[in-house]
């Protein structure tokens, strides 16, 4: 199946929904688009799996674990294996993410309150259309776009990588099973790093985890919700597929 139609007719996503860049100012060519996507996102090929990376998406992470097990691998545009793996975050704590990771917020000693009031701006900034995006903040269904390009997309063979349950965990247990017992805990060890664990400070990832379930975040809704609808329709449907087929993997 064509990408393009499993994401409209299965996820049933809105084609009038967030385009890539489409809040951006100024908006740029078509051709801009596609390289910073091509540019910052790549398929790891490795035995009999095709893992997708691309930043806020555990790359790092998922690109260390990899390195470490000492595996033969390749790179591709597109995936090369049957078994292909999309990690999944959740769409604002990821935009949100590429925000904190464009603007160099390392830089920047905010206490919670200041932290607070900034994702309150950055929220009215990307309402009111006056977010400059950067490669960093592409979202998951426009990559998956650019993923499969020209290629005959099958969701069963899709394993999803749910970044926020546990998900990198079980990438260990399932790809790394018959590797001895040194090198499975080197790659338990690597996930937990706190350089990886992370792609931003903890303070402002707990800060805005906060800001998104309080009032704060209730009183952008449903402007916020509505402009990201594509991204929450996908990524519930991968949650629930993440879900079930966990389930079919314990056999219940």
């Amino acid at each position: 199946m064509d990408i393009t139609k499993f994401l409209s007719d299965v996820v049933e996503l809105n084609a009038e929904s967030h385009q890539p860049f489409k809040i951006s100012l100024p908006v740029p060519s078509a051709e801009i688009t596609l390289h910073r996507i091509t540019s910052t996102q790549r398929w790891i090929n490795f035995d009999n799996t095709s893992c997708l990376l691309y930043p806020k998406g555990a790359h790092s992470i998922l690109k260390k674990i990899i390195n470490y097990s000492g595996v033969d691998y390749t790179e591709s545009e597109l995936p090369l294996n049957v078994e292909q793996v999309i990690p999944i975050v959740e769409p604002l704590y990821g935009f949100f993410g590429g925000y904190f990771s464009s603007v160099g917020f390392e830089t920047k000693k905010l206490s919670e309150d200041d932290l607070l009031s900034w994702f309150d701006e950055i929220a009215g900034q990307i309402i009111h259309s006056k977010v400059q995006l950067d490669p960093h903040m592409i979202t998951l269904p426009n990559r998956l776009v650019v993923a499969y390009k020209d290629y005959d997309f099958d969701i069963n063979k899709v394993q999803v990588l749910d970044t926020n349950r546990h998900g990198i965990s079980f990438f260990i247990s399932e790809k790394f099973k018959h590797f001895n017992s040194d090198i499975k805990n080197r790659l338990w060890e690597t996930q937990i790093s706190p350089e990886l664990s992370s792609p931003y400070s903890m303070i402002i990832s707990s800060t805005f985890l906060k800001w998104q379930r309080n009032n704060r975040f209730k009183n952008h809704n449903p402007t916020l919700i509505e402009i990201f609808a594509n991204e929450y329709k996908l990524y519930d449907y991968f949650r629930i597929k993440y879900a079930t087929d966990y389930e079919n993997r314990k056999g219940g």
